[in-house]
């Protein structure tokens, strides 16, 4: 009972760090544009699925991953360009960004379904194998999303803390306006956030 109940532990750790990075996605995206981007993990699916459609057409896993991540930064562009930058900016326009950004979602998923079925599939692993920590097989794959989750959350806490560029994301978000006075390019640095 007491190795299941560890075992069930560290499974949950793996599965909330992959919840972890998404909640990171959306705050990167809040702190340096004001706007919740409730597409998120449909943005990162529909970069999941390209990626897939990769390793079925030959491609190896790490091009398969890249191509995958680069769908998906590429769809927060566009959509940071073509759909949020347009509603201007202010606190009515939160309202209205998240809910074209709901919309955004919905739209994903039609387009997942019509592309590749309704029908689950499984990724392959990034990292294969698995390690005995006091009798209880943990997969590495596993470790690998729990370890990768906690550096990118300290890189995201020291980059907004700390790095220049972080902080001029902040101030872009806070006060636009101010921001483009003191010479901060917002257009560019809404760009650079909704793509990471």
């Amino acid at each position: 009972p007491l190795g299941e109940f560890l075992s069930v532990i560290i499974s949950g750790m793996a599965t909330g760090s992959a919840y972890a990075l998404l909640a990171l996605a959306v705050v990167i995206i809040f702190r340096s544009t004001d706007t919740v981007n409730f597409a998120i993990g449909d943005t990162g699916a529909f970069g999941l699925y390209v990626g897939l459609y990769g390793l079925v057409i030959g491609l190896p896993l790490w091009l398969a991953c890249v191509l995958g991540v680069l769908v998906a930064a590429g769809i927060g562009v566009v959509t940071e360009r073509c759909i949020i930058r347009p509603l201007g900016h202010g606190p009515k326009v939160v309202f209205v960004a998240l809910v074209v950004t709901i919309g955004l979602g919905l739209v994903l998923q039609a387009a997942m379904g019509a592309l590749w079925g309704h029908e689950p599939r499984s990724f392959p692993p990034l990292v294969e194998g698995w390690i005995n920590i006091g009798g209880i097989p943990i997969s590495m794959n596993k470790i690998a999303a729990t370890v990768t989750a906690l550096i990118a959350m300290g890189l995201v806490a020291w980059f907004f803390g700390y790095s220049p560029f972080g902080i001029a994301m902040r101030a872009s978000a806070e006060d636009p306006i101010a921001a483009r006075m003191l010479g901060f390019k917002t257009g560019k640095i809404a760009a650079i956030a909704w793509f990471l």
